[in-house]
């Protein structure tokens, strides 16, 4: 890629995840210095800025391309399920001399070499995982249960990760293998990359919660765990592989949701649930958590969870409402006094933690003593997940997030954000979202305030309402999926 588009301009086509992932991964080569914009299909992000590794790049309607001299551009395809794009840059290009890219797998002459030494050895028992950035909450659950098997001994683990501190101290296990996230992309060396292809050209599993895996050889079984069922609208943004064998899903009508917004065939579907809400039903809480936040000062603590509204990498922008502080709710520089007031009259704990994509600096709300910001970064220093801080909260304030499901499963009052609900472009999944939130709806802060009271004095009015959608989306509620999913996967 570099040496093709020395002295060219990059034109991109896919605003999507792995776009950042491609100029995450060759960061050193400073490639984005010479894009100068990004085609997308969708009409939504037309004229706002994704970032690349810092730089904003505008994005544009394809049609543009139609326009272009390719002798002085080059065209990079970064769409994970590219053969669908390639087809449309045919009638797109068609007479243009045109030369297309796709992110390239191979950086030095001895990668290739490597790849097809160690493609062609026989597969291994390796179980290579992959979770949502760092945190891995599926993945980490799953191994966990695994290692207590009889049967762990017979496999390897191969993690694959971005930086290796959070994994130091608490969870890294001594027996199992470490690489770098799409390290033939990174500069490496031949024993290094060695190393990872003997790993991941060779393991018999693939097991992943967020980004896609595609397979490498026949043979292999690819198991997408996700990121939860999405309420919020993912058509286009997360696509199945038609290879994957396996998709995680915690009921069947569940799993139709799903099949429509992650483009998955019925076949795909296997009822399990997710392994990170197996921590729900075993005794007793995070004590290094607890410790953190000084729960046992207070009488009851809220956890607020919003989906994200700004993305971190690029200017997606899903709501077209603005916050005084980042945050539903709360539109007045005075609303954030009355808060703490309410807090402090009712010694309520309210803890927000900030969606892991979340746009930090648009959170403008300060900490206080009944108030507390407990970022992604603060979990993995003290080796937990913000499923041990779920099961720690009395209640929860979320919106459109997956998250709301997930807390169904704790049988504890809930109360939904909606004041955006009307300027959420991003959509939903279901033709009524309201429909999917057995709660209190708040549209303004006197809500909130409300909420906070009931939550204080034990008021809960929609435990039948919760309960009947729990039993809707959960064939299982019993705190065993991830040996369910391992048994089904044939590792016990």
């Amino acid at each position: 890629m570099e040496k093709l588009s020395k002295d060219k301009k990059i034109i991109c086509f896919g605003g999507g995840n792995n776009l950042t992932y491609v100029f995450d991964a060759v960061r050193d080569l400073r490639l984005e210095e010479r894009v100068s914009y990004i085609a997308d299909n969708d009409s939504r992000k037309w004229g706002k800025d994704r970032i690349l590794n810092g730089r904003r790049v505008r994005m544009e309607n394809p049609e543009k391309l139609r326009t272009e001299d390719w002798g002085t551009n080059i065209l990079l395809v970064t769409i994970v399920s590219y053969q669908t794009a390639v087809l449309q840059l045919e009638d797109l290009l068609q007479g243009t001399g045109a030369v297309c890219l796709l992110s390239p797998f191979y950086r030095y002459w001895y990668d290739k070499i490597i790849d097809k030494i160690t493609l062609k050895q026989p597969m291994r028992n390796v179980i290579v995982l992959q979770g949502e950035g760092d945190t891995c909450e599926n993945a980490k659950a799953l191994m966990q249960a695994f290692r207590k098997q009889k049967t762990y001994a017979n496999y390897q683990i191969a993690w694959l990760y971005d930086g290796i501190d959070c994994w130091q101290g608490h969870d890294r296990h001594p027996s199992e293998k470490y690489f770098v996230r799409d390290l033939p992309l990174k500069k490496h060396t031949p024993r290094q990359i060695f190393d990872y292809c003997s790993y991941i050209n060779r393991a018999r599993f693939q097991i992943y919660e967020n980004k896609m895996m595609p397979k490498v050889r026949g043979g292999q079984t690819a198991c997408y765990m996700n990121h939860g069922v999405p309420l919020k609208s993912t058509k286009g943004i997360i696509v199945v592989y038609r290879d994957t064998d396996y998709v995680v899903a915690p009921s069947k009508f569940a799993g139709g949701i799903m099949c429509e917004q992650y483009n998955a065939d019925k076949k795909q579907i296997i009822i399990c649930g997710a392994p990170r809400t197996d921590c729900f039903f075993q005794e007793g809480n995070n004590r290094k958590l607890a410790d953190f936040l000084q729960t046992g000062k207070f009488k009851k603590m809220i956890l607020w969870a919003p989906t994200f509204r700004v993305h971190e990498n690029y200017s997606r922008r899903d709501s077209g409402k603005k916050f005084c502080f980042g945050i539903p709710l709360l539109e007045r520089a005075d609303d954030r006094r009355k808060l703490l007031s309410v807090l402090q009259r009712e010694n309520i704990l309210l803890v927000i933690k900030p969606h892991i994509h979340e746009e930090l600096s648009e959170l403008r709300l300060r900490e206080a003593d009944h108030i507390r910001i407990v970022k992604q970064d603060v979990l993995d220093s003290l080796g937990c997940s913000v499923y041990d801080l779920m099961k720690l909260a009395d209640a929860l304030i979320t919106d459109y997030s997956s998250i709301g499901f997930d807390y169904l499963l704790l049988e504890r009052p809930i109360g939904y954000t909606i004041d955006d609900i009307e300027q959420y472009t991003a959509g939903f999944s279901v033709p009524d979202p309201l429909d999917y939130m057995p709660g209190v709806k708040m549209r303004d802060v006197d809500d909130l305030y409300g909420f906070i009271d009931s939550v204080a004095h034990g008021h809960d009015d929609y435990a039948e309402e919760r309960k009947a959608l729990r039993d809707k989306m959960y064939t299982y509620q019993d705190g065993n999926n991830s040996e369910r999913l391992l048994r089904w996967l044939g590792l016990i």
